[in-house]
């Protein structure tokens, strides 16, 4: 007989899945963000969103340079343009779910203080249509 703590074969399969945090505008911060990219670059996030929920989902190690936990549940995902840095807001939810807010350009050593609070109140809203 298993033990009650152990988890289920399919729980131990369950791959990671990405969303998009959707505003009740029916916007999609995220979205917003890729549309303003050219295409080689909207091209290297989505292939690095895919590489990380691959990593996540078979437990293989992260980059360190490919990840920032920013505070607050609030993570980044960093990615190297050919001339400019992208920073991708993301935090998990329930279920091996990876829920990115939003986008910017870098042009500070540091994420801006008004970045990671936009993705706070991205967060809250996600959790507000998506926790009853």
């Amino acid at each position: 007989m298993a033990k009650k703590n152990s988890p289920s074969p399919s729980d131990a399969k369950a791959e990671y899945s990405v969303e998009f945090v959707k505003m009740q505008s029916a916007s999609t911060p995220f979205i917003s963000f890729l549309e303003e990219l050219n295409t080689q670059e909207r091209a290297e996030i989505l292939a690095y969103i895919e590489e990380f929920r691959v990593a996540k989902s078979s437990a293989s190690p992260i980059a360190d340079a490919l990840t920032k936990y920013l505070g607050n549940g609030i993570l980044e995902l960093r990615v190297r343009h050919t001339n400019r840095i992208s920073r991708s807001l993301f935090f998990y939810f329930a279920g091996k779910r990876i829920i990115f807010t939003h986008g910017f350009i870098k042009k500070t050593r540091t994420t801006p203080r008004v970045e990671l609070e936009k993705a706070e109140r991205y967060r809250s809203e996600f959790l507000r249509q998506n926790i009853s």
